[in-house]
């Protein structure tokens, strides 16, 4: 078993969209950073649980925890959960209670649950070759994306197995990120030296395909860069260069990804790697290498 993590996988299934009073998605103009940062020892990251509740990954100490959202800090739930490994790998969530690790060290991945205290084993660990930094998002319960070593391919979790879903897609780029939009959509930072770019991908059950344009980002900095939905149709990720912590929000209308609201400096994550995870539409938490804790950031909406 290992606990150990340098990439993370933070994702929540976002919602369709949030208030704006209309009943569509909200409209961004910006993000700032809220309450006060949290401690952690070394690369960590983060994974909603649900709307307070947040799974966090130290690899320096090689500890899994659940931190709860009180408004304006973050508090332990329960206690640690640590491990004699150490070394990259990827974390994503199964259910509100579930999360799995993709152990690089091992080559294996493994779920872990929470029952309101204590995260335990779920399952015995399954042999998965696990290369270049993974990165996955959450489908559905129990299923989800997962980009390892510039392939991306769909899994579901069941009785302690984790199955392959439908066909694997080769990506190009130096570092990919994904978030999905919804259980059949995904959004992809595939950050690169030769120029980051994003895109939009529909997966029919069986198949990855691109829909809509590419979306250059005009920055090449490979590195690993988080990406996280807001909506079915807005994803917000970290567009500032390895040295620079500004996030953008982006929207998709169906052909073509924008740019929505100005991009926001936030407080530290002066370094990556870096991840990001959705608590709500308007509340994100952050993670950055160089800074040794975590944080939130709030929206402001046109």
């Amino acid at each position: 078993m290992y606990l150990g993590f340098n990439l993370g996988l933070s994702k929540k299934f976002p919602s369709a969209g949030g208030g704006g009073g209309g009943g569509g998605p909200d409209v961004y103009a910006s993000w700032a950073t809220t309450g006060t940062a949290t401690a952690v020892t070394g690369y960590t990251y983060a994974s909603a649980l649900n709307g307070t509740d947040i799974a966090i990954l130290q690899s320096g100490v090689n500890k899994l925890e659940t931190y709860r959202w009180g408004g304006s800090s973050f508090s332990l739930v329960g206690n640690s959960l640590t491990d004699a490994k150490a070394g990259p790998s990827g974390i994503v969530k199964l259910t509100t209670t579930r999360v799995a690790v993709m152990d690089q060290g091992a080559n294996d991945i493994e779920a872990y649950d929470f029952d309101g205290t204590d995260w335990s084993s779920a399952a015995t660990a399954q042999s998965l070759t696990i290369t270049n930094y993974p990165d996955a998002s959450y489908l559905a319960d129990n299923e989800f994306v997962l980009i390892n070593n510039g392939t991306m391919q769909s899994y579901t979790y069941s009785a302690g197995t984790f199955s392959t879903k439908g066909n694997s897609l080769a990506l190009t780029g130096d570092y990919q990120k994904v978030t999905a939009l919804t259980s059949t959509r995904v959004a992809v930072h595939d950050v690169s030296v030769a120029g980051d770019t994003l895109k939009i991908y529909d997966f029919d059950g069986t198949d990855w395909a691109q829909v809509g344009n590419t979306y250059v980002t005009g920055s090449n900095k490979a590195g690993s860069f988080g990406i996280e939905a807001l909506s079915s149709t807005q994803f917000v990720y970290w567009d500032g260069a390895s040295t620079a912590a500004t996030i953008q929000t982006m929207t998709f209308d169906g052909t073509n990804i924008t740019t929505q609201g100005s991009s926001s400096s936030l407080t530290g994550a002066a370094s990556w790697p870096r991840t990001i995870a959705k608590m709500s539409s308007t509340l994100i938490v952050y993670t950055s290498f160089g800074d040794a804790d975590f944080r939130a950031a709030e929206a402001t909406l046109s």
